[in-house]
């Protein structure tokens, strides 16, 4: 029996849908902006944003020089406005929505349009539920749902009910009502599809990568059929990593390098679908 493959994108990232909400003020201004861009190509009502141009130094898996003539111009991604004042832009992979998020942030002035918000689909296809690798040709049925969480809405709104539960002379059973919160936090499964917030006035360069990267490994671990996994699992071996390091005296340097090991899914050199 042939052993399955996961669904990758032609830049060689694993096929992982990505929504980003822009909060648009000013949507002549960013008409303006897309418009000076070589790499974005108008589509009816939708803007493609094109692997060419300023986009083609951008580093993925698989670089530009990795494409053949048949896959180019490749679209990253594309904006939608579903109105004035809302911007969508649909990306296939957790790296191009990284990538965009830094792309556009210097092409299009924030008090124009401010990323706010974005869906991910915390999930690893499969090769045989893809046979067309055009299943999804919409990434609506993903995000255009009621149902989809947000860790940090949620954990705000539990920790205010903790805090309004205990008085100041609680505070030990307080405190035990916190470790226990976030015990279970720590410990939790991840939906397959999540809101995560994005504060784009203080745009943090680690912290979302991570949060993604983090995503992927548990979405990655489920897939290969170890759904036991969790985040503090990850998060655990990433510790020991740094532990045996300390113990043989490594630097900071060395450190990291095995944190990157650890975290790095294992994926096969040549997938066998891809789409764009």
């Amino acid at each position: 029996m042939a052993e399955k493959q996961p669904v990758s994108v032609k830049t060689g990232e694993f096929y992982q849908p990505v929504r980003i909400y822009y909060q648009v003020s000013k949507p002549k201004t960013v008409q303006a902006a897309l418009k000076k861009l070589k790499c974005m190509e108008r589509e009816g009502e939708r803007w493609n944003w094109l692997f060419e141009a300023e986009a083609k130094k951008l580093w993925f898996t698989k670089p530009y020089s990795s494409l053949s003539p048949a896959d180019k111009p490749l679209i990253l991604g594309y904006f939608t406005f579903p109105s004035e004042s809302e911007m969508l832009l649909d990306l296939r992979s957790q790296s191009r929505a990284l990538h965009a998020l830094d792309f556009f942030e210097k092409r299009i002035n924030r008090y124009a349009a401010t990323p706010t918000r974005m869906r991910v689909v915390n999930r690893i296809f499969s090769v045989d539920e893809m046979p067309n690798r055009t299943i999804h040709p919409s990434l609506d049925p993903f995000f255009n749902r009621d149902d989809v969480p947000c860790l940090a809405i949620e954990t705000e709104r539990q920790l205010a009910k903790i805090t309004a539960e205990y008085g100041e002379d609680d505070s030990d059973a307080k405190e035990a009502a916190l470790q226990n919160f976030f015990d279970e936090q720590f410990n939790r499964t991840h939906p397959e599809i999540e809101e995560l917030l994005i504060h784009a006035d203080k745009l943090d360069r680690l912290s979302l990568p991570m949060v993604l990267q983090m995503r992927q490994v548990e979405a990655f671990e489920h897939w290969r059929g170890n759904f036991t996994f969790r985040a503090a699992d990850l998060v655990q071996e990433w510790v020991a990593a740094m532990g045996d390091d300390l113990e043989e005296g490594d630097d900071l340097e060395a450190e990291a390098e095995a944190i990157e090991v650890v975290a790095e899914p294992e994926v096969s050199a040549e997938p066998e679908a891809t789409i764009e």
